[in-house]
């Protein structure tokens, strides 16, 4: 009954790693979102809280938002350097929630997902 309600938002994340070691040209690969809401539905995925208990048998709905998804890849040629984009890319991207000097693997996009989460039997 508790997993049927939980319902979560997380705003802003930016996750970056950076590969100095066993490349050729040191690398930075990152991930980042402008938000993600997870609700509860009812089974016409309208958002909706549950009061009733449900069978232990029926499946729970949920409605995962995922705005401004993107990745990106950069070359940082020295640690220097990646400072700089750091400073450059990071701290403006906060402020516009989506960086504009990455080489983008995927470009910034919004998802909407539908899932059923099934009980064990």
């Amino acid at each position: 009954a508790i997993v049927s309600n939980i319902q979560v938002t997380v705003d802003t994340v930016h996750v970056r790693m950076e590969f100095f070691e066993g490349v050729s040209r040191p690398l930075a690969l990152g991930v980042t979102w402008t938000r993600l809401t997870v609700v509860s539905t009812d089974a016409q995925w309208s958002k909706k809280f549950k009061f009733t208990q449900h069978k232990p048998t029926d499946p729970i709905l949920k409605l995962i938002d995922l705005q401004g998804l993107c990745v990106y890849l950069d070359d940082c040629s020295s640690q220097k350097e990646s400072q700089l984009l750091f400073d450059r890319v990071l701290a403006p991207w906060m402020k516009s929630l989506v960086g504009a000097e990455h080489a983008f693997l995927v470009e910034p996009m919004n998802l909407v997902v539908k899932a059923q989460l099934l009980p064990l039997s």
